[in-house]
């Protein structure tokens, strides 16, 4: 499916578990983890970087990619950080 791409930019917007549920039902996760595999060229963005993660504690029983290996954490609210979009 994405054999023929050289790069890709991977956006993204939301919930990790959403995506990748998402991602599954559309036939995209295994060709994705098989391009990045192949040493291909993958910039991730937001969502998209965090898919690249083995998993996110915002869904901790939903696997990501796995190519960082690493869970993504969330933010501990007592820092009070302010982050701006």
């Amino acid at each position: 499916m994405f054999f023929i791409l050289k790069k890709i930019i991977f956006p993204g917007v939301g919930s990790f578990g959403a995506c990748v549920k998402a991602l599954e039902e559309k036939g995209f996760l295994l060709p994705l983890k098989k391009y990045i595999s192949e040493g291909k060229k993958l910039l991730g963005i937001c969502l998209g970087m965090q898919l690249l993660f083995e998993g996110s504690e915002e869904s901790p029983d939903v696997q990501g990619l796995g190519i960082i290996p690493s869970i993504i954490k969330k933010f501990l609210s007592l820092l009070l950080l302010k982050i701006n979009y």
